[in-house]
């Protein structure tokens, strides 16, 4: 780094005959020992004024920053010593001391801005990006200046003084995995260095701009290209839109260390092998074991949950099989063939798969009912995913039908004009008490609102035969009134 003159204390440059004659005899009044009360007169006027001409800093400056004559009145550790007079307040230098880093460069860390000439524009090679190195942030770790600069134990440690932006000397981090960092200061580029890229398939940025403005855009990218690193990166990433954190947890705390970390975020669970490179026992790909990092492979529905007789569960994302757990509960009887009504679409209680990524999710599960289920939207459908119970669902007894909308009014009792079902509250975990049955649970025979008559198939012909039996599935629970063979 250039030595040179510290804006915000305002070196002033001091040559000539006259400067050392003076610098001299000011130190040489140091040299002499003094007590608290006259070491005010040793100094001349604006010795600690960083306005004046005489401020101490120009002086310190123009003879080398050699310290040593400032502590032999105020100590070794600038405390006060014999003077009295400690350099170490927060009118002075504060705790760090003269011998501070920040006396001379930056302010809040040791890195500028400032720089030695007060500078802070990241155009200035001396400012740069070195904050965006030192600071954590969200994508990477604090970065040691040991890794651009050599290690100086002291301010006057020989070569200090002397650095210049020639002088970068990279550390094991910028030279991992076989990358010989370069730096060209005409340029303000650095190139083949690991933390921007070197070991990568296609570095994004591998030449970064040392005076770049990073604001934290695009900042992965600029090191490594996902879509064209892997196939598995580009599956996760790009495909599925999962972030980074799903496979590398806290990685602003392992990014750039020298290794791949993989750890998996405990929702998603499971293992990593780094040496097969692939993942087993992961909850986004049902528990399934061995699953090959690089190999782009087509999933279906039940590669994750359910089997090849239909895509429910079971089995669920864990392997489960339980109807007792709410992961499995009573999806086979909603999507498989019953007696008393065609299968259900799994669109009826869940979004449609238009995203894999926003369905590759943690649970529990989204329940969005639609269609069937709400009547059309016109019913207020709830699932409680604490209890299980679903409750105003058309297909449980949640309808409702209108007899200013029917063509057989007629039929119609109740004093509002509505026909309704009993709309049960469900349990989608318990079965047998918890089951309906008909003309007790999901509507009554005849439903509430209808007239009475002694068989269903007088009118429902073409649904139920003369023992109440379901005979034409496509007919029940369909949303729609069929009457008279229809």
């Amino acid at each position: 780094m250039y030595i040179l003159t510290h804006v915000k204390r305002r070196l002033v440059s001091l040559t000539g005959i006259l400067s050392g004659i003076v610098f001299i005899f000011l130190i040489t009044g140091c040299s002499t020992e003094r007590s608290g009360a006259d070491a005010a007169n040793v100094h001349p006027a604006g010795w600690d004024n960083t306005d004046s001409p005489q401020f101490h800093g120009a002086y310190i400056q123009e003879f080398g920053y050699n310290l040593d004559y400032c502590t032999e009145c105020h100590g070794s550790d600038f405390t006060g010593g014999s003077s009295g007079e400690s350099c170490n307040t927060s009118e002075c230098h504060g705790a760090q001391s003269p011998a501070g880093c920040t006396t001379c460069h930056g302010d809040v860390n040791p890195a500028p801005p400032p720089d030695t000439e007060g500078n802070s524009d990241n155009m200035f090679i001396t400012v740069g990006a070195h904050q965006a190195h030192v600071t954590v942030s969200g994508n990477f770790p604090a970065m040691p200046c040991t890794e651009c600069h050599l290690q100086y134990s002291s301010y006057n440690t020989p070569g200090h003084m002397t650095d210049s932006p020639d002088d970068v000397h990279f550390g094991t981090i910028a030279s991992a995995q076989g990358a010989s960092p370069q730096w060209d200061s005409n340029s303000a580029t650095c190139s083949e260095v690991y933390c921007h890229g070197a070991s990568m398939l296609n570095p994004a940025e591998p030449e970064p701009d040392w005076r770049d403005d990073f604001d934290g855009t695009n900042l992965c990218f600029q090191c490594h290209d996902y879509l064209t690193e892997s196939p598995g990166h580009q599956i996760h990433w790009d495909d599925l839109n999962y972030p980074c954190s799903h496979c590398h947890l806290n990685y602003a705390q392992t990014h750039i260390n020298k290794i791949v970390d993989v750890q998996f975020n405990p929702m998603i669970g499971g293992s990593y092998d780094y040496q097969e490179k692939s993942c087993s026992n992961v909850y986004c790909h049902g528990l399934q074991d061995d699953m090959e990092w690089d190999e782009a492979e087509d999933f279906t529905c039940h590669s994750c949950h359910g089997s090849s007789e239909n895509p429910a569960p079971p089995y669920d994302l864990t392997g489960n099989d339980n109807e007792d757990s709410l992961s499995v509960g009573a999806h086979q009887n909603h999507l498989a063939e019953t007696g008393i009504c065609d299968p259900f679409s799994c669109s009826d209680c869940h979004l449609p798969v238009s995203s894999i990524g926003a369905h590759i999710n943690f649970p529990p599960a989204e329940i969005s009912f639609s269609g069937l289920a709400t009547q059309n939207g016109g019913l207020p459908t709830v699932y409680n995913s604490s209890s299980g119970e679903c409750s105003d669902v058309h297909c449980h007894g949640g309808w409702s039908f209108d007899k200013n909308a029917s063509s057989n009014g007629w039929i119609y009792t109740a004093p509002d004009g509505m026909m309704r079902g009993n709309s049960v509250t469900m349990v989608w975990n318990q079965f047998g008490a918890g089951y309906p049955s008909c003309g007790t649970d999901c509507h009554s025979l005849p439903p509430v609102g209808h007239q009475f008559y002694p068989s269903c198939n007088n009118c429902h012909s073409g649904v139920v035969n003369s023992n109440n039996e379901i005979i034409d599935k496509s007919k029940h629970i369909n949303g729609l009134i069929n009457v008279f063979g229809l």
